[in-house]
Protein backbone atom coordinates (compact mmCIF):
# COMPACT_ATOMS: atom_id res chain seq x y z
CA UNK A 1 0.00 0.00 0.00
CA UNK A 2 1.16 3.63 -0.54
CA UNK A 3 1.55 6.02 1.54
CA UNK A 4 -1.34 8.32 1.34
CA UNK A 5 -1.16 11.02 4.37
CA UNK A 6 1.80 11.63 6.51
CA UNK A 7 1.73 13.56 9.96
CA UNK A 8 5.17 14.67 11.15
CA UNK A 9 5.52 16.04 15.06
CA UNK A 10 2.08 17.43 15.00
CA UNK A 11 1.06 20.40 18.38
CA UNK A 12 -2.34 21.80 18.41
CA UNK A 13 -2.51 24.26 21.32
CA UNK A 14 -5.28 26.54 22.73
CA UNK A 15 -4.14 29.27 25.06
CA UNK A 16 -0.78 27.62 25.96
CA UNK A 17 -2.45 24.45 26.56
CA UNK A 18 -1.33 21.10 24.01
CA UNK A 19 -4.30 19.21 23.04
CA UNK A 20 -2.06 16.96 20.79
CA UNK A 21 1.55 16.38 21.42
CA UNK A 22 4.23 15.50 18.97
CA UNK A 23 1.62 13.22 17.21
CA UNK A 24 3.91 11.57 14.04
CA UNK A 25 1.53 8.90 11.76
CA UNK A 26 1.50 8.10 8.49
CA UNK A 27 -1.90 6.39 6.87
CA UNK A 28 -1.28 4.09 3.45
CA UNK A 29 -4.27 3.64 0.83
CA UNK A 30 -7.12 1.30 1.87
CA UNK A 31 -6.23 0.80 5.43
CA UNK A 32 -9.33 0.90 8.06
CA UNK A 33 -8.08 2.51 11.45
CA UNK A 34 -9.97 3.00 14.38
CA UNK A 35 -8.79 5.98 16.52
CA UNK A 36 -9.54 4.98 20.38
CA UNK A 37 -9.09 7.12 23.77
CA UNK A 38 -11.23 8.97 26.75
CA UNK A 39 -13.17 12.04 25.89
CA UNK A 40 -11.33 14.77 25.50
CA UNK A 41 -8.27 12.64 24.65
CA UNK A 42 -7.62 14.51 21.74
CA UNK A 43 -9.33 12.20 18.81
CA UNK A 44 -11.77 14.58 17.39
CA UNK A 45 -8.74 17.46 17.32
CA UNK A 46 -6.74 14.82 15.37
CA UNK A 47 -9.44 14.11 12.84
CA UNK A 48 -10.03 17.87 12.06
CA UNK A 49 -6.31 18.16 12.00
CA UNK A 50 -6.09 15.75 9.25
CA UNK A 51 -9.33 17.49 7.29
CA UNK A 52 -7.65 20.81 7.65
CA UNK A 53 -10.44 21.94 9.71
CA UNK A 54 -8.07 23.43 12.61
CA UNK A 55 -4.70 24.68 11.56
CA UNK A 56 -1.75 22.73 13.07
CA UNK A 57 0.51 24.74 16.00
CA UNK A 58 3.79 23.20 14.83
CA UNK A 59 4.59 20.22 12.73
CA UNK A 60 3.50 19.88 9.06
CA UNK A 61 1.21 17.37 6.90
CA UNK A 62 1.70 15.67 3.82
CA UNK A 63 -0.69 14.69 1.35
CA UNK A 64 1.16 11.91 -0.97
CA UNK A 65 4.60 13.76 -0.50
CA UNK A 66 3.31 17.41 -1.25
CA UNK A 67 2.98 19.65 2.00
CA UNK A 68 -0.60 20.43 2.79
CA UNK A 69 0.58 24.19 2.79
CA UNK A 70 1.19 24.13 -1.04
CA UNK A 71 -2.01 22.35 -1.62
CA UNK A 72 -5.54 24.42 -2.52
CA UNK A 73 -7.68 23.87 -0.08
CA UNK A 74 -10.60 23.15 -1.78
CA UNK A 75 -8.39 20.44 -3.99
CA UNK A 76 -7.03 18.85 -0.55
CA UNK A 77 -10.85 18.73 0.73
CA UNK A 78 -11.72 16.65 -2.18
CA UNK A 79 -8.78 13.93 -1.34
CA UNK A 80 -8.86 14.12 2.29
CA UNK A 81 -13.14 14.55 3.64
CA UNK A 82 -14.28 14.49 7.03
CA UNK A 83 -18.19 13.53 8.49
CA UNK A 84 -18.87 15.61 11.67
CA UNK A 85 -21.17 13.89 14.07
CA UNK A 86 -23.83 16.29 14.24
CA UNK A 87 -23.95 16.54 10.30
CA UNK A 88 -23.73 19.86 8.61
CA UNK A 89 -26.38 20.29 5.93
CA UNK A 90 -26.51 23.78 4.09
CA UNK A 91 -29.15 25.33 1.73
CA UNK A 92 -32.69 24.78 1.59
CA UNK A 93 -33.07 20.97 -0.11
CA UNK A 94 -32.09 17.59 -0.63
CA UNK A 95 -30.67 18.20 -3.56
CA UNK A 96 -28.77 21.38 -2.54
CA UNK A 97 -26.84 19.11 -0.57
CA UNK A 98 -26.03 15.94 -2.75
CA UNK A 99 -25.72 18.63 -5.81
CA UNK A 100 -22.58 20.35 -4.12
CA UNK A 101 -19.96 18.27 -5.14
CA UNK A 102 -20.93 18.52 -8.67
CA UNK A 103 -21.26 21.97 -8.55
CA UNK A 104 -17.74 23.15 -6.98
CA UNK A 105 -16.31 20.73 -10.19
CA UNK A 106 -18.38 22.44 -12.93
CA UNK A 107 -20.14 19.31 -13.51
CA UNK A 108 -23.53 17.84 -14.09
CA UNK A 109 -25.75 16.50 -10.88
CA UNK A 110 -25.70 12.70 -11.33
CA UNK A 111 -29.36 12.48 -9.89
CA UNK A 112 -29.98 8.53 -10.91
CA UNK A 113 -26.45 8.19 -8.67
CA UNK A 114 -27.91 10.51 -6.05
CA UNK A 115 -30.93 8.49 -6.23
CA UNK A 116 -29.45 4.74 -6.20
CA UNK A 117 -27.39 5.68 -2.90
CA UNK A 118 -30.59 7.80 -1.06
CA UNK A 119 -32.49 3.64 -1.70
CA UNK A 120 -28.89 1.67 -0.32
CA UNK A 121 -29.39 3.71 2.71
CA UNK A 122 -33.23 3.43 3.04
CA UNK A 123 -34.14 6.85 2.00
CA UNK A 124 -35.49 5.94 -1.59
CA UNK A 125 -38.90 7.75 -0.06
CA UNK A 126 -37.12 11.68 0.13
CA UNK A 127 -37.36 13.70 -2.83
CA UNK A 128 -34.77 16.06 -3.84
CA UNK A 129 -36.97 18.79 -3.37
CA UNK A 130 -37.20 17.74 0.37
CA UNK A 131 -36.64 20.62 2.68
CA UNK A 132 -34.00 19.67 4.95
CA UNK A 133 -35.05 21.60 7.97
CA UNK A 134 -37.97 18.52 7.96
CA UNK A 135 -35.53 15.91 8.12
CA UNK A 136 -34.56 13.63 11.34
CA UNK A 137 -30.92 13.29 12.57
CA UNK A 138 -30.29 9.97 11.25
CA UNK A 139 -31.63 11.35 7.62
CA UNK A 140 -29.72 14.17 7.88
CA UNK A 141 -26.29 12.24 8.78
CA UNK A 142 -27.27 9.34 5.88
CA UNK A 143 -27.66 12.61 3.54
CA UNK A 144 -24.17 14.38 4.91
CA UNK A 145 -22.69 10.74 4.40
CA UNK A 146 -24.04 10.16 0.41
CA UNK A 147 -22.85 13.82 -0.33
CA UNK A 148 -19.63 13.37 0.84
CA UNK A 149 -19.30 9.71 -1.48
CA UNK A 150 -20.79 11.26 -4.51
CA UNK A 151 -17.31 11.71 -5.85
CA UNK A 152 -15.38 9.17 -3.56
CA UNK A 153 -12.37 11.08 -1.71
CA UNK A 154 -8.90 9.35 -0.83
CA UNK A 155 -9.43 9.08 2.52
CA UNK A 156 -12.74 9.42 4.49
CA UNK A 157 -12.70 10.77 7.97
CA UNK A 158 -15.71 9.66 10.52
CA UNK A 159 -16.20 11.46 13.30
CA UNK A 160 -18.98 9.36 15.90
CA UNK A 161 -21.51 9.07 12.67
CA UNK A 162 -23.38 6.76 14.14
CA UNK A 163 -23.30 7.68 17.82
CA UNK A 164 -27.15 9.01 18.07
CA UNK A 165 -28.52 5.90 15.71
CA UNK A 166 -29.91 2.48 16.54
CA UNK A 167 -27.98 -0.35 16.21
CA UNK A 168 -29.67 -1.80 12.94
CA UNK A 169 -29.47 1.90 11.31
CA UNK A 170 -25.88 1.86 12.50
CA UNK A 171 -24.95 -1.36 10.79
CA UNK A 172 -26.98 -0.32 7.46
CA UNK A 173 -24.49 2.97 7.16
CA UNK A 174 -21.50 0.65 8.08
CA UNK A 175 -21.92 -1.60 5.39
CA UNK A 176 -22.47 0.68 3.03
CA UNK A 177 -19.51 2.59 3.99
CA UNK A 178 -17.52 -0.59 3.86
CA UNK A 179 -18.58 -1.31 0.17
CA UNK A 180 -17.70 2.11 -0.51
CA UNK A 181 -14.32 1.69 0.24
CA UNK A 182 -13.62 -1.42 -0.93
CA UNK A 183 -15.27 -0.54 -4.50
CA UNK A 184 -12.84 3.20 -4.62
CA UNK A 185 -9.80 2.32 -2.55
CA UNK A 186 -10.92 5.01 0.22
CA UNK A 187 -8.53 4.62 3.47
CA UNK A 188 -11.04 4.73 6.33
CA UNK A 189 -10.51 6.73 9.91
CA UNK A 190 -12.95 7.00 12.11
CA UNK A 191 -13.64 7.39 16.07
CA UNK A 192 -16.10 5.79 17.35
CA UNK A 193 -17.24 4.37 21.43
CA UNK A 194 -18.81 1.46 20.11
CA UNK A 195 -16.57 -1.49 20.11
CA UNK A 196 -18.56 -3.07 16.73
CA UNK A 197 -17.24 -0.41 15.14
CA UNK A 198 -13.85 -0.24 16.39
CA UNK A 199 -13.72 -4.03 15.65
CA UNK A 200 -13.95 -3.78 12.20
CA UNK A 201 -10.52 -1.85 11.60
CA UNK A 202 -7.17 -3.43 10.40
CA UNK A 203 -5.58 -0.97 12.49
CA UNK A 204 -5.92 1.19 15.84
CA UNK A 205 -4.54 4.09 17.50
CA UNK A 206 -5.28 5.05 21.07
CA UNK A 207 -4.47 8.81 22.26
CA UNK A 208 -4.24 9.72 25.50
CA UNK A 209 -4.26 13.33 27.09
CA UNK A 210 -3.01 14.32 23.50
CA UNK A 211 -0.39 11.70 23.27
CA UNK A 212 -0.29 8.66 20.69
CA UNK A 213 0.42 5.95 23.32
CA UNK A 214 -1.13 2.98 20.76
CA UNK A 215 -0.61 2.52 16.61
CA UNK A 216 -0.12 -0.86 15.19
CA UNK A 217 -2.47 -3.21 13.17
CA UNK A 218 -4.68 -5.91 14.14
CA UNK A 219 -4.87 -9.40 13.94
CA UNK A 220 -8.44 -10.40 13.41
CA UNK A 221 -7.88 -14.69 13.52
Amino acid sequence: MSELLTLNNIYFTIEEKNILNNISLHFSNHERTSIQGKSGSGKSTLLKIMAAIHPISQGSIYLKGKNMKDIDYTDYRKSVSYVYQTPHLFGETVQDNLSFPSSIRDEVFNMEKAQSYLSDLGLDYLSFSQDINSLSGGEKQRVSLIRHLMYPPEMLLLDEVTASLDEESSEKIWQWILAQADRHDISLVWVSHKSEEQEMATRHIVIDQGRLVENGEIDHV
